[in-house]
């Protein structure tokens, strides 16, 4: 399969192996544990900075970019937000290195994407309803809700832009914020 050329390095695409026919997961928690601890500064709960007021908030801001969205390998099916059985195995993962006590003060957007088939604000909603099934797994499997924002792009950020209506569009990223 061809993965899209266009992201930059920091960008972890282990997409498109959700289609196979096992429910085996794609990556591991220490994958996951791994990518948001080097991709990310989750940083020290106090800092001190020497400086003006906006030399400080620039180096506050630089040490708190963050890390582009890793994909959880949760593709679905055409006009379905159910989770299938390969996506259940990817988010156990998930879950799993959430437990992790470096990842322990992440708090992470579930960005729910669509294909272009069909009507755009029909895959608006249906994006918002991917993120939101993913977080209520998630949910299900010990992480606190306080730590999910779900959200939906629809079709708006495909990751196949030169295939617009490619299944791997149908997913469920996850992206790390800060509060």
């Amino acid at each position: 399969m061809k993965f899209y050329q266009g992201l930059t390095t920091a960008v972890i695409t282990i997409c498109c192996a959700a289609f196979a026919a096992t429910a085996e997961p794609v990556y591991t928690a220490d994958d996951v544990i791994k990518y948001f601890s080097q991709n990310a500064n989750l940083g020290a709960n106090r800092t001190i900075c020497v400086g003006t007021e906006q030399e400080c908030d620039q180096k506050t801001n630089a040490a708190r970019k963050p890390a582009k969205g890793f994909n959880l390998t949760v593709t679905f099916d055409f006009g379905s937000a159910a989770l299938t059985a390969a996506a259940r195995e990817n988010l156990i993962e998930f879950a799993t290195a959430l437990q992790d006590d470096r990842l322990a003060r992440a708090r992470f957007r579930l960005e729910g994407h669509t294909d272009a088939i069909g009507d755009s604000r029909k895959n608006l909603k249906l994006s918002e309803a991917r993120a939101r099934a993913v977080a209520k797994y998630l949910v299900t499997l010990g992480v606190s809700v306080v730590k999910l924002t779900p959200v939906g792009f629809g079709e708006t950020r495909p990751v196949m832009v030169e295939d617009p209506n490619h299944p791997s569009n149908r997913r469920v990223e996850a992206q790390i914020v800060f509060q």
